[in-house]
């Protein structure tokens, strides 16, 4: 089971956000069946919960940018986006940023002041990375503060 004190922190914040209130899971169970090989966490008494951030507001925002999952660990919240790592898709992965970062601010600001976990916005390659490491594209997602990780690890 979690700590208690981060679960209430984290599960709180969901429960007062309108937009995801009701999307609150125990431990990883808001990530896709067909993305849960790609998150594993180094003790699972350790997780807090995750919200399906993406399924949650797709009909507010329909055509905007959603971002997938946002999982807290030892008190401390992670966004994850899994999403080809494809070099034509560094632009529409630092658009989706850019809407997690105004809809932390303007509709979830209870979760946005929860502390974050030491990766905070992490890409997880739904496939093969095709990124060189010196390219014009990996400098921008690194700049933009996004950790291209094939396995995130919470630890």
């Amino acid at each position: 089971m979690a700590n208690s004190t981060t679960d209430n922190m984290f599960k709180s914040a969901v429960e007062n956000t309108c937009d995801v209130k009701s999307g609150y899971c125990v431990g990883l169970k808001a990530i896709k069946n067909v993305d849960k090989s790609k998150i594993k966490a180094a003790d699972t008494k350790k997780l807090d919960g995750s919200i399906n951030i993406d399924s949650c507001v797709k009909n507010k925002y329909p055509n905007g940018e959603r971002w997938d999952y946002a999982i807290s660990y030892t008190g401390k919240v992670c966004y994850c986006e899994v999403h080809p790592a494809e070099t034509s898709e560094v632009t529409k992965m630092l658009d989706k940023l850019t809407w997690l970062k105004g809809w932390l601010k303007d509709d979830a600001p209870s979760i946005n002041v929860l502390p974050s976990y030491s990766l905070k916005y992490v890409w997880i390659p739904s496939g093969r990375v095709n990124i060189l490491a010196n390219s014009k594209e990996a400098r921008r997602v690194a700049c933009s503060g996004i950790f291209i990780r094939k396995i995130l690890s919470l630890k």
